[in-house]
């Protein structure tokens, strides 16, 4: 961790990159010992928490005060092929820290991407589950939409 503290206050404009591979690279040599949960599980953790930086810059704000649902509509959803493969990469390596951590799946289509690293999955407590959530949580939540007309024309025709 101090290591990849120092390389983070180096080189400011790499971070996000950097930080990608150094989490890639540590968990994949800790993996193939069976060793990610090393202290139950905190240098996944400081990892998970690191990467749901990138895609939500207020996360340990948010954690550290326990508000769980906010609405950040100030963030544009317009972004570039650049950005979601980037975020796509980001995803891909969270969704293996939270397969590691807590034995979950995110997505049965992404089962055959995720490496298992024979280790045993710690327990998700109400604690945990708000670094999943915000793993989980889009970028942007859905407005909502108003009142939805449940009686179809074909219902209607029925009457």
């Amino acid at each position: 961790i101090l290591l990849y503290r120092v390389t983070m206050k180096r080189d400011s404009k790499k971070n996000e990159q950097f930080l990608l591979s150094y989490v890639r690279t540590v968990h994949e040599l800790f993996g193939k010992h069976e060793n990610c949960l090393i202290d139950n599980g905190s240098l996944l953790e400081y990892f998970l928490i690191e990467l749901i930086q990138i895609e939500h810059p207020n996360i340990r704000k948010i954690l550290l005060s326990n508000e769980i649902i906010q609405n950040n509509s100030s963030e544009t959803s317009n972004e570039s092929s650049e950005q979601k493969s980037k975020l796509s990469k980001v995803i891909d390596e969270i969704e293996q820290c939270i397969y590691c951590l807590y034995g979950l799946v995110l997505r049965k289509s992404k089962m055959k991407y995720l490496n298992d690293h024979n280790c045993r999955s710690l327990e998700l407590t109400l604690e945990k589950a708000s670094i999943v959530f915000y793993a989980l949580r889009p970028k942007q939540l859905p407005g909502y939409e108003g009142r939805v007309c449940t009686i179809t024309n074909e219902v209607k025709k029925i009457s």
